[in-house]
C-alpha cells in the first residue's frame, strides 16, 4: 500500500488473499456452507477533483480529503472457476476519495 494525500495518489495491490465463497449474499449473511477461494486486485487512486478540510476542535475531529479518480482490476478463483474483471484502464469512476482523519486521543 502506498498513499500520498498531497499528490492525490495511492496504490493497493493484493495477491492471492484467502476468502470464503458463499455462493450468494443470503448464504453469506447466514454464514452457511462455503468453499475456499482467493482474490487478487490492483487499485489506483489518482488526480484531484476536489479537496476539503474539516476541523472541529470541540469534537476533537479533523479530516483532510481529496476527491479523486480510481481504477481497479481483479481476479477471483473458487475451485476450478476463475473470474476476471476487465482491465483497469476500462474502469469508470463514480466516486473515489483519499482521506486522512484524526480524532479522539489522536487529535492534537
Amino acid at each position: 500500500m502506498f498513499a500520498d494525500l498531497d499528490d492525490a495518489q495511492a496504490h493497493l495491490v493484493v495477491d492471492d488473499l484467502d476468502v470464503e465463497d458463499y455462493h450468494d449474499v443470503v448464504n453469506a449473511i447466514l454464514d452457511g456452507p462455503s468453499r475456499e477461494a482467493e482474490v487478487s486486485f490492483k487499485a489506483r487512486w489518482h488526480g484531484v477533483r476536489h479537496r476539503r478540510h474539516v476541523r472541529n476542535a470541540k469534537q476533537r475531529f479533523e479530516l483532510h480529503a481529496v476527491q479523486t479518480s480510481a481504477t481497479v482490476e481483479w481476479t477471483g478463483r473458487s475451485g476450478s472457476v476463475v473470474y476476471t474483471s476487465d482491465p483497469a484502464r476500462t474502469s469508470r469512476t463514480e466516486f473515489a476519495e483519499l482521506a486522512f482523519e484524526r480524532n479522539g486521543s489522536y487529535f492534537s
